[in-house]
């Protein structure tokens, strides 16, 4: 990455500043034409995203009893108290749509080759859900982009799509994986894109939780992210 182009111009604070629009006329210059200070202000805002995801859902069931009730696998009380619960938090009503739709009933060939693979295995699978979304796709700079947030189990994965050539209409996939309890914990794995039933590429987390793809080309992807003994699957990625 580009060092920035002149650091005492920067404090502590204007970072974020900018991101809440509350930047002096200086600093928004001097980050609008600072490579490096707009990767770091971005770092932030995924940060800081995955943050307010988690503290949106502390007191959300875990996935595991969500998927439990959608089994009706949990007894009279448990049922109660997810159902009271469904009824006003939008996060767990996304992430009960995402079990209703990869049922034996409705998961297509596709899936079943991904999934298959992982059982023989012997993986745990667990399904992300895709939480709503705060806005829809904004352009950069002229460029389309995109954020996703997952939750699954204790992890929180953010994923972040955008144009990279519009000429030859490729795009890149960045994405971090953290656990919001523990902020700084370091997560080891690695993380596959998947189309149809081929892996595409494959690239490990780096040690803040970061991977990314790039050159991709249109269409619709599955990543798998492999931990340890553990698979994290994030289903009909398509791209912008």
């Amino acid at each position: 990455m580009d060092d920035c182009i002149n650091p005492n111009e920067i404090e502590d604070g204007d970072l974020l500043d900018w991101l809440d629009g509350l930047a002096s006329e200086e600093t928004a210059v001097h980050i609008e034409n600072c490579a490096h200070c707009q990767a770091e202000a971005e770092s932030i805002r995924a940060f800081t995203g995955l943050m307010d995801d988690s503290l949106a859902r502390s007191t959300c069931p875990d996935s595991e009893t969500l998927m439990f009730f959608n089994n009706q696998m949990l007894d009279a009380n448990e049922v109660a108290t997810v159902q009271t619960h469904l009824q006003t938090c939008t996060h767990c009503q996304a992430e009960m749509r995402q079990f209703t739709a990869v049922s034996p009933q409705t998961v297509d060939a596709t899936s079943h080759s991904l999934w298959d693979t992982l059982v023989e295995k012997g993986q745990q699978i667990l399904r992300a859900a895709l939480l709503p979304q705060v806005a829809s796709a904004t352009a950069v700079r002229g460029q389309q982009k995109e954020t996703l947030s997952y939750a699954v189990d204790k992890y929180a994965i953010k994923l972040v799509q955008q144009a990279s050539n519009a000429i030859d209409d490729e795009w890149q996939l960045e994405g971090r994986i953290l656990m919001p309890d523990d902020p700084i914990a370091l997560i080891e794995g690695q993380v596959k894109l998947w189309q149809a039933d081929a892996v595409l590429a494959e690239e490990q987390i780096d040690e803040f939780g970061y991977f990314q793809f790039s050159k991709l080309h249109k269409g619709s992807y599955t990543i798998e992210v492999q931990l340890n003994e553990k698979s994290i699957i994030l289903e009909s990625i398509d791209s912008l």
